[in-house]
């Protein structure tokens, strides 16, 4: 039965962050190797110089890791208030409270100790 052009079987598409089948396999079979449980394959990384052994592994971890980006200090430090902004909208008002209490106390002290130290 084929489907008409921008038409499939389910018409809402696949859930965001499904994993497709093949990939699913490709990376169990890719670890499995790293694993270990391939002895065919480590008897044959056995007979290749050790500059090919450590590309071909480099590869393989492609395949089982996940990729990460690299980010520069700002966009980690806009990450990183972006996810305590999520927190503090879910905080309680007491938590908040506290939290508020315990920020004031630390910069006071900071305040203090600078002072000392002049």
């Amino acid at each position: 039965m084929k489907f008409e052009k921008g038409k499939s079987g389910n018409p809402k598409g696949r859930p965001k962050g499904a994993k497709g089948k093949a990939k699913t396999d490709l990376k169990t079979w890719v670890a499995e190797i790293l694993d270990g449980g391939r002895d065919k394959f480590e008897q044959a990384l056995k007979c290749i110089p050790p500059q090919d052994y450590i590309k071909t592994f480099m590869g393989l971890l492609n395949y089982s890791l996940p990729k990460l980006q690299s980010m520069s200090p700002n966009e980690m430090l806009d990450e990183e208030y972006k996810r305590l902004e999520e927190l503090l909208e879910s905080a309680p008002d007491e938590a908040i409270d506290q939290i508020v209490k315990r920020i004031n106390r630390l910069r006071d002290e900071s305040r203090r100790a600078e002072a000392e130290n002049r």
